[in-house]
């Protein structure tokens, strides 16, 4: 690689002779040569400006930037402008990249301006000029306003919505707006920095459509644009009740619902009330009023049969829904009655058992047992025990029919038949009971 530098003094044609020689024998070497014009006609830096002519107006500040290339890869271009616009002192071009930067006056007349940018390389020391136009223009665009679609509330509903306003391709970036509500409800407040509008729509406000006209002012050019759109305000909208679903119930068991309700207003509050063509037992309100919680323990009386409950709820707006669920009250199912398996003992043992009932419908129930058959001779105690005791019978079977019953309900018992060797009076009707045998072996 050769590297050479002229010197003005070398200007002109330059030989340069090159010689090459192998480094292994037969030695040999080649000689030629090529010639260097060194020319002192240096060209000047390349200047670049914008080619279109710029439109702006008055208020906006225009950015442009220049840019300078040369044939010397190591120059450093300083930039100046030497036609400045009028008023002066309104125009910075920054020396060392170009970047040109005009604030336009508001004041500023609407005319053409032609801007002169130079360039001097620091290595040849030529210079580059080179122009452009700047046209301002009086004829600034208006603001564009966004106003919210057609809004649809409810009469006591609060209504928040935002206008918008700018400028588009970066007209006036600088820009604040002023929002004003030409027309519209008489309590409607328009915040005139950031356009969000409040309409606290009161409750007597009329069904139907609302206009709302709306202006902004750009703080600038102080041109406005105006325009509108409309509220439709529907009647009052009550609570949203939700009942329980149908209840399906034994008689003797307790139902146990809570009754829910929504608004579209905030900071809502019930009030529940509760009607029914049944009774007595009649409903159980006493925690309805407020918390919406209804109770119903229905009797045997009531049983296979359908029974409508009308809820109404009440808000702070005097607003009321109403609706009804379906109570489907059935027949209690009698206890179920776990007897012993059978027992083998010996003559002159005591046998000691124990017979148990459950209810899943009426977990709560108490039971009374009771005999049904039995040998001569047998002891039940309270703790449903049966003690035989002292019989001595070889080969002999015995079997023990137990009555229970269930002593809370009052519906009238199913019977359920079983072998017996002894017979005894049949349960009263008004109790459900359910009677089973085992056998002893003696």
């Amino acid at each position: 690689m050769l590297t050479w530098t002229p010197t003005a003094a070398q200007k002109g044609s330059n030989t340069i002779t090159v010689t090459v020689t192998n480094n292994i024998e037969p030695f040999f070497r080649v000689t030629t040569n090529f010639v260097v014009v060194v020319s002192t006609n240096f060209l000047p830096p390349t200047l670049n400006v914008p080619l279109t002519t710029l439109t702006n107006y008055p208020g906006q500040t225009m950015i442009v930037t220049n840019t300078a290339t040369s044939v010397f890869p190591n120059s450093i271009f300083t930039f100046a402008t030497n036609s400045p616009p009028t008023p002066t002192g309104v125009m910075i071009l920054v020396p060392t990249n170009g970047v040109l930067t005009w604030a336009i006056p508001t004041t500023n007349m609407a005319a053409s301006y032609r801007i002169s940018v130079t360039v001097t390389d620091s290595v040849s020391l030529l210079i580059a000029t080179k122009t452009f136009v700047v046209v301002v223009s009086t004829n600034i665009p208006k603001p564009m306003l966004i106003v919210p679609p057609t809004q649809t509330n409810y009469a006591g509903q609060t209504m928040i919505v935002t206008n918008h306003a700018y400028y588009t391709n970066s007209v006036l970036p600088s820009s604040a707006f002023t929002f004003v509500l030409l027309s519209g409800p008489a309590n409607a407040v328009l915040n005139p920095t950031n356009g969000i509008l409040t309409w606290v729509i009161p409750m007597t406000q009329p069904v139907g459509n609302t206009n709302l006209s709306i202006m902004v002012t750009d703080c600038v050019s102080h041109l406005i644009a105006t325009s509108n759109f409309l509220v439709q305000v529907l009647p009052p909208q009550p609570p949203t009740l939700i009942v329980p679903p149908t209840q399906l119930i034994h008689a003797g068991q307790m139902m146990d619902v809570t009754n829910h309700a929504t608004s579209i207003y905030p900071n809502p509050t019930f009030t529940y009330a509760a009607f029914a063509l049944f009774g007595p037992p009649y409903l159980d309100d006493s925690d309805m009023l407020t918390d919406g919680v209804l109770k119903w323990t229905p009797t045997a009386a009531q049983a296979q049969q359908e029974y409508t409950i009308i809820v109404e709820v009440t808000d702070n707006n005097q607003l009321s829904t109403f609706s009804n669920f379906l109570v489907m009250v059935s027949t209690t199912p009698p206890p179920v009655l776990k007897v012993p398996p059978t027992q083998t003992i010996y003559a002159g043992q005591t046998l000691v058992v124990t017979n148990s009932a459950t209810n899943s419908i009426l977990p709560n129930s108490t039971y009374t047992f009771g005999i049904v058959s039995a040998p001569a001779s047998y002891y039940q105690s309270n703790q449903r025990r049966v003690d035989v005791d002292k019989y001595r019978f070889l080969s002999a079977q015995y079997k023990h029919d137990y009555c229970q019953r269930d002593g809370q309900q009052h519906a009238a018992g199913r019977d359920q038949q079983f072998h017996s060797h002894h017979s005894a009076a049949k349960p009263a009707e008004t109790d459900n009971f359910r009677h089973q045998w085992f056998s002893i072996h003696a």
